[in-house]
């Protein structure tokens, strides 16, 4: 079941953890790069979860710094997993994923 976090005070009501203000997130499933990093021309605006340029982001992710997308979906979907989103907004829960992955071998 998905799960959206809204809060005017930043907070998710179910968890306590830090929340963009205003910004609707989704707990689990994908993300397009527009709704990480928002999109002022689309109509409404997306509001930015991660506040950088489209080029930073991708050097970000050549650099280990953000998720690498996935692309399983097509050969040219690229789609990030909202629970690496929010990985990355929480740094204690982000050192635990990341453990984990290497743990289970999901990192090479």
């Amino acid at each position: 079941m998905t799960k959206a976090i809204c809060s005017k005070s930043g907070l998710s009501s179910s968890t306590g953890q830090p929340q963009p203000f205003g910004v609707q997130l989704r707990t689990t499933g994908f993300l397009r790069l527009s709704q990480i990093i928002g999109n002022r021309r689309s109509s409404p605006p997306i509001p930015p979860i991660i506040p950088v340029s489209r080029s930073t982001w991708y050097q970000g992710v050549k650099s280990g710094r953000f998720p690498a997308p996935i692309k399983t979906l097509g050969p040219k979907i690229a789609v990030y997993r909202a629970e690496d989103i929010l990985a990355l907004l929480d740094p204690v829960e982000g050192a635990i994923a990341a453990t984990e992955k290497r743990h289970h071998g999901y990192e090479k």
